[in-house]
């Protein structure tokens, strides 16, 4: 029985999104092939349109092109996503992924503010389901270092 592919989407196409997408080409080459990129979300359509065709060069099919990440919510079926937006906008896309159960990596820093970066985990544990226990570790880690911060300011 093969395993299910992990359904992908990178939101934000920039330069920390290209060195994602290098990683995921050399995985793919080297056989670690239990993911598709499914979608491309960026404000500028025409560097989505960029990616796709850059990802559609190591997978069979070139993934959807976005510029709304809640549009692009409602056409796929997507199980991760990998936000590489600008660090001001890690939250706002976030924070839609999750609410559509879809999980998300975020590039650093997590978050600019802690207000937001408190959104984003009181999103993230009213969606957890059973067997999400590293992601809970993760997050209590998070919890304590705003803590520690909100003390020194």
């Amino acid at each position: 029985m093969s395993e299910k592919k992990v359904n992908l989407a990178i939101i934000g196409c920039g330069g920390m999104a290209g060195a994602h997408l290098n990683s995921y080409r050399e995985l793919k080459e080297k056989g670690l092939d239990n993911f598709e990129l499914l979608a491309m979300c960026d404000v500028l359509e025409d560097r989505a349109k960029s990616f796709s065709e850059r990802a559609n060069q190591f997978q069979e099919k070139a993934p959807s092109v976005y510029t709304s990440v809640e549009e692009m919510l409602e056409k796929e079926e997507l199980d991760a996503a990998d936000i590489c937006s600008p660090h001001s906008y890690h939250h706002i896309n976030a924070i839609p992924c999750l609410e559509a159960g879809v999980d998300v990596m975020i590039e650093k820093p997590f978050s600019v503010t802690i207000k937001a970066g408190k959104k984003i985990i009181e999103t993230a544990m009213a969606h957890l389901t059973e067997g999400e226990f590293n992601l809970k570790m993760v997050l209590r880690r998070i919890c304590k270092s705003f803590k520690s911060f909100s003390c020194r300011r």
